[in-house]
Parts: C-alpha cells; sequence; structure tokens
C-alpha cells in the first residue's frame, strides 16, 4: 500500500477511518467480495460514511441514518444482453 494506480492513492484498510475522516468522505463505493461486504460497511459507517454504493451480492445491514444502493452487475449485464440481441 501506499502506492498510486492510475493517479489513485491506494491506502491499507487499517488507515479506512484516518483517510475518511483526513478528506471529509462521505460516500464510499463498496467492491468487495460478498464475504467481507458487510466487515468493510460495517468500518465504513464507525468511520462515518453516510452513503454506499454497494456492488456486493448482499442486503447489507447499517443504520438507519446511512443511505445505501445495491447494484447488481449480473441483472445489468443481462438487461443490456437481452436488448443487444439480434432480432
Amino acid at each position: 500500500m501506499g502506492t498510486e494506480v492510475g493517479g489513485v492513492k491506494c491506502f491499507d484498510l487499517a488507515e479506512l477511518d484516518e483517510q475518511i475522516a483526513a478528506l471529509g468522505i462521505s460516500v464510499a463505493i463498496l467492491t468487495v467480495p460478498p464475504k467481507f461486504a458487510q466487515a468493510v460497511a460495517d468500518q465504513l459507517v464507525f468511520a462515518g460514511v453516510q452513503a454506499i454504493l454497494s456492488f456486493a451480492s448482499i442486503q447489507l445491514s447499517v443504520p438507519d441514518s446511512v443511505f445505501v444502493e445495491n447494484y447488481d452487475m449480473t441483472t445489468a449485464l443481462e438487461t443490456v444482453a437481452y436488448f443487444a440481441r439480434a432480432d
């Protein structure tokens, strides 16, 4: 960690709380495997994130004060494929 990829700084998960506070982050995009999603969401909420766009394929349990938008990539791809099919 502590590197830069494509102009984006990467930090260790252990620095999550510190970086969210330092950068004033209120919205997070969650792109972790389902088995880690709830634990990371809990960390995000604890750190002060107010809204989460989740690509994990599970329902997250968060306080009512935190907005979660679930995005199902599989359903989106199926929809696009349906409309792209040849007649």
